[in-house]
């Protein structure tokens, strides 16, 4: 009998890590897919937008913090449309080959 109770009380166990690390998994995958800011648009396009501003933040000031984030990709979080994501992101691209930086294929 307490063989028993001791059996069904490890496969309980079990079953609980397995749905505790299958949370967890889901977590840290959404929290990849979270764009650093929020978007109006949420789409492929204004999210490789965002990318490519991001990069041009890291190349104009050597770091990227939420608050610079927050002051030079504005625009793209704003944007309406992936038209508009696009022209950020050809924008972003113009401003990092004036500055004589490479630039980066999330901008391409």
């Amino acid at each position: 009998m307490i063989t028993m109770l001791v059996a069904v009380s490890a496969l309980s166990l079990a079953a609980c890590d397995k749905k505790e690390e299958a949370a967890g998994d889901k977590k840290d995958k959404a929290a990849e897919d979270k764009p650093s800011l929020i978007l109006t648009n949420d789409t492929d396009v204004c999210r490789k937008a965002l990318k490519c501003c991001e990069a041009m933040v890291e190349a104009e000031k050597g770091k990227l913090t939420p608050e610079d984030i927050n002051l030079s990709c504005s625009g793209v979080g704003m944007a309406n449309d992936d038209n508009m994501c696009k022209e950020f992101s050809k924008g972003f691209a113009m401003a990092l080959e004036a500055g004589g930086k490479p630039v980066p294929d999330a901008c391409k």
